[in-house]
């Protein structure tokens, strides 16, 4: 199928193709109870051509009309090239090459029942004293996923991949609380092994919760644990950094490339070579994969690039173009974001009063002014090092460039979230954000 899309691609402008497929599964257990269980195929194919400055795109799922999609994206880009339009790609190395990512049980070799099985004994975990409901949600696919270009680039990669979504709510005679987690990445059926203490983690967040306080709000030296360092890396640094919106305007990073926005200790990277959910090997332009600093030493190092962003910057792509789907036009995103470690021990991040932000439900950025909040889904109150009280729905808010600023310690020991789901211009990719405890002052808590 690949060759019939290739017989396309051999013309007097530009064009690329994707081609994925393969078989998933999906199973919903609560309470015990199997509530959905499915499995099936799938495959889909896009081209996109530029002709004259205009991009056109066009997907199917229908091997039948190849000829006719291609038309279709042609045709598009015809249209767009009245409106003078003037999108080029940057100058990339083709590349020809195979990647592979094998788990250590394939799911092929498993079937939906084995894998219903493991999910309710994994859901029965969650039943604790006070837990009203338990849900576990487990989607997984086996996939081949094809790129090539008329310029020579010929990649494909074949994997497993695994999600899995945990939420547990709890109950007393006050107060309702609920807890939710989520796991994922290029597992098989290990995958159950890997993250079978977590269903009976959740449950008890969740009770934990219950006896949680508010906190009063005001100005509090604050600590990040790993997933929310990662998280405010992401959300807050990354977005910034993505070079589509440097081109907008929309970014409050635009033209600091070369200053010092954070002390020395700072270093943040997207990193899509990493074992996480955020890995691929090549992105959907078929630029291989490469680790990119966004902030070095305090300093702002790179932007993260599409070809097409690259193009208009004179520079080079990132690899970071991507889509959620072959039906979706590649665009800058994010891969797996980690602030890197620092030399601080945790008796010196947790020295004196400070809140400790565990995980986040949500939140709002602004990437052109710098402006965040995040709300904790758990958070706690320490003196010296020890645990003294548990707290909920408390929002953590400042604008970028000053709280970059106020970090002052960095841990030593980096662990990220697996799980993330990256929302933009209506697409949803899979991310990983990390990094060590960091210590940051003067923040506005609430």
């Amino acid at each position: 199928m690949i060759d019939k899309l290739a017989a396309f691609l051999n013309n007097d402008f530009y064009a690329d193709a994707r081609l994925v497929r393969g078989v998933f599964n999906s199973v919903k257990v609560r309470n015990s109870e199997v509530k959905e269980a499915s499995s099936g195929e799938f495959s889909a194919y896009s081209f996109r051509v530029l002709i004259n400055g205009a991009f056109g795109f066009a997907a199917s799922n229908d091997f039948s009309k190849v000829k006719e999609t291609f038309e279709r994206a042609v045709s598009l880009a015809r249209a767009s090239e009245k409106k003078n339009l003037r999108s080029k790609l940057s100058p990339e190395k083709t590349v020809s090459k195979k990647f592979e990512k094998k788990p250590e049980q394939e799911l092929k070799e498993v079937s939906l029942e084995e894998i219903v099985e493991r999910l309710v004994e994994l859901n029965k975990l969650m039943k604790k004293g006070k837990i009203t409901s338990y849900s576990s949600l487990y989607n997984s696919k086996v996939f081949e996923y094809y790129y090539l270009n008329s310029e020579g680039t010929n990649l494909s990669f074949s994997s497993n991949y695994s999600k899995l979504f945990l939420q547990s709510f709890a109950k007393n005679e006050s107060t309702k609380q609920v807890y939710s987690n989520a796991f994922a990445g290029f597992y098989g059926f290990e995958f159950f092994d890997k993250y079978y203490d977590k269903p009976e983690e959740t449950s008890l967040k969740a009770i934990e919760l219950l006896k949680a306080e508010k906190i009063k709000p005001g100005v509090y030296d604050v600590v990040l644990e790993p997933q929310m360092t990662g998280v405010f890396s992401h959300e807050v640094v990354g977005h910034a950094c993505e070079a589509d919106h440097v081109l907008t305007g929309e970014s409050i990073l635009k033209d600091k490339i070369g200053e010092i926005i954070a002390p020395e200790t700072v270093s943040i990277v997207d990193d899509p070579l990493l074992d996480a959910n955020g890995f691929y090997p090549f992105d959907d332009e078929g630029v291989l994969s490469q680790k990119t600093f966004m902030i070095r030493k305090g300093i702002l190092s790179s932007f993260l690039h599409s070809r097409e962003t690259a193009a208009k910057m004179n520079t080079h792509s990132t690899g970071n173009a991507r889509a959620e789907s072959v039906f979706k036009f590649p665009i800058v995103r994010m891969s797996n974001i980690v602030f890197e470690k620092g030399d601080a021990s945790d008796s010196e991040i947790l020295e004196g009063r400070v809140i400790v932000f565990e995980s986040t439900k949500g939140g709002q950025v602004d990437p052109t002014s710098g402006s965040f909040q995040f709300d904790s889904q758990l958070a706690y109150y320490y003196e010296n090092g020890e645990r003294k009280k548990v707290l909920r729905d408390v929002i953590f808010s400042g604008n970028l460039l000053d709280t970059l600023k106020n970090i002052v310690l960095a841990g030593k020991n980096v662990d990220y979230d697996s799980s993330g789901t990256c929302g933009k211009s209506g697409q949803g990719v899979p991310v990983s954000d990390g990094g060590p405890r960091i210590r940051v002052s003067g923040v506005h808590v609430s």
